[in-house]
């Protein structure tokens, strides 16, 4: 099976306000030749596995989001999946990130995000009949 990396890209960008440039970086995912089930798989094995901060929950986020819109069934109501709602927790939390003064801080709020992440996925993937949630033909093993 391929494998799933997820790895900060540093970008620039010009200020609209001050006109300098900066530089920052942003988490993307790389998983090729991966059908919607086993990208979903691959997240909740780099969940358990690695150490993950905010940028690549944010990212993790944003890819679960993107394979809902890209592979779901048309009639398909993803707002309703536990998944969704988790994920709707895990962008709240991590919203009071910047607002934390304390390392010990940041750090509890991204463990709280990869909580609600990794559960709602874990519930998503323990019910077989969820893989009539995504398109059939992107399913082919």
């Amino acid at each position: 099976m391929t494998r799933m990396k997820i790895q900060p890209n540093l970008e620039s960008k010009t200020s609209t306000k001050t006109g300098k440039e900066f530089t920052f970086a942003v988490a993307h995912v790389e998983s090729k030749d991966l059908n919607a089930w086993q990208f979903l798989n691959n997240v909740l094995e780099y969940l358990i596995h690695e150490t993950i901060e905010r940028r690549e929950l944010y990212s993790i986020l944003s890819q679960l989001e993107q394979l809902h819109l890209g592979c779901s069934q048309p009639n398909a109501d993803f707002e309703t999946t536990e998944l969704y709602k988790k994920m709707l927790k895990a962008k709240t939390t991590l919203k009071r990130y910047n607002r934390e003064k304390t390392l010990s801080g940041k750090r509890k709020i991204e463990k709280e995000a990869w909580e609600h992440i990794y559960t709602g996925l874990r519930q998503f993937l323990a019910d077989d009949n969820n893989r009539n949630y995504f398109l059939p033909d992107l399913l082919l093993e």
